[in-house]
């Protein structure tokens, strides 16, 4: 592990030494544009700072790749992990999850003049996805519809621009880097993907609390929404 930033040490707000708990991060956030993976971390770090202030907590945030996150929270090497895995039964078990503070989830993305709203208005038309990406298992729901796949980002949004597609479902952070102004995302998430606070089940109950606490106030002030378009998240 390495630390994030060493200004990552989050000492403002605090009245005394308290505990300092240690946040893991997976810096190979699954988005295919490095510059977005740093534009989140970027808003990960100023939430985080803003939580400090508000809760008066210490924090030290740490890089941890891959599965290695899960496996350092699970050995209590770390108090709390920022992840997009999902909270799904067999993990409900094991982990405590906070709501999903950034969507990531596959978007539906038209031309702006389009009258499409959803899969089903897609019957019969093109879709394109990415090679392999595994959103093809929503689109199979829909049986009329027709997929085409294309190797890259930038293939795929000139399909559509190109209006060789109908629609195309792409992340939505993905979406949000490669469209022009002629596109627009359709409706929400067609799933819940998103990046979650994350401890082991039943511990640290107040370091939970504190989160949602602050992501609620966030939310009820319109901040939240105003720190992602900061970071070119919305």
């Amino acid at each position: 592990m390495k630390k994030l930033l060493l200004a990552l040490l989050f000492l403002t707000g605090c009245t005394g030494p308290g505990p300092v708990y240690r946040i893991g991060v997976d810096p190979e956030l699954p988005e295919s544009d490095f510059k977005k993976r740093d534009y989140i971390l970027g808003y990960v770090q100023e939430l985080l700072l803003k939580m400090s202030k508000r809760e008066n907590i210490q924090f030290e945030v740490v890089q941890v790749g891959g599965m290695g996150l899960l496996d350092e929270l699970k050995s209590e090497k770390l108090d709390a992990a920022i992840s997009s895995i999902s909270p799904h039964n067999f993990n409900e078990s094991t982990y405590d999850f906070s709501e999903g503070f950034l969507k990531l989830g596959p978007v539906l993305v038209l031309n702006q003049k389009s009258p499409t709203r959803n899969l089903k208005d897609l019957d019969g038309k093109v879709v394109g996805l990415l090679m392999e990406d595994p959103s093809i298992l929503i689109v199979e729901n829909y049986p009329k519809v027709i997929t085409r796949s294309y190797e890259t980002l930038r293939d795929l949004f000139k399909a559509l621009s190109e209006r060789q597609i109908d629609a195309l479902i792409v992340g939505r952070i993905d979406a949000i880097s490669f469209m022009g102004k002629e596109m627009k995302i359709e409706g929400e998430p067609l799933n819940d993907r998103s990046l979650r606070f994350i401890t082991n089940h039943e511990q640290n109950r107040r370091l939970m609390s504190s989160f949602d606490r602050v992501i609620s106030r966030l939310t009820k002030e319109s901040k939240l929404r105003s720190l992602q378009k900061k970071w070119s998240l919305d």
